[in-house]
């Protein structure tokens, strides 16, 4: 069974953003990588996969990268809160130290 890939939405559009192709990670064998990029907006995100043969799951990173469609630098983020009205989504607020911009991303918790 394939490694199912993580649905990403993008904050700013609120489009399914498409899946490329995982590259495999030089210092893990057992991780790829995906970058995803938003077709409308540019926005950016990247997330890393285990795949230990078995189908593993998706496990994006502790905080996704995003890049300032602005500037085209990386976006610090605020810490995770929860979502009031979703039980398994937490909000991340991220700020560009070059222009100011701000984007917000919407990440859902493990429910195990």
């Amino acid at each position: 069974m394939a490694t199912p890939l993580p649905q990403v939405i993008c904050p700013g559009c609120k489009q399914r953003m498409t899946p490329p192709e995982p590259t495999q990670l030089a210092s893990a064998d057992d991780l790829q990588e995906l970058t995803y990029t938003c077709t409308l907006c540019g926005t950016g995100t990247v997330r890393t996969f285990k795949t230990d043969g078995t189908g593993g799951r998706a496990m994006p990173r502790l905080l996704p990268q995003v890049i300032c469609p602005g500037c085209k630098q990386p976006m610090n983020s605020s810490e995770p809160t929860a979502v009031p009205s979703a039980n398994e989504l937490q909000e991340l607020t991220y700020t560009c130290t070059s222009c100011g911009m701000t984007t917000v991303r919407l990440i859902k918790t493990d429910s195990d």
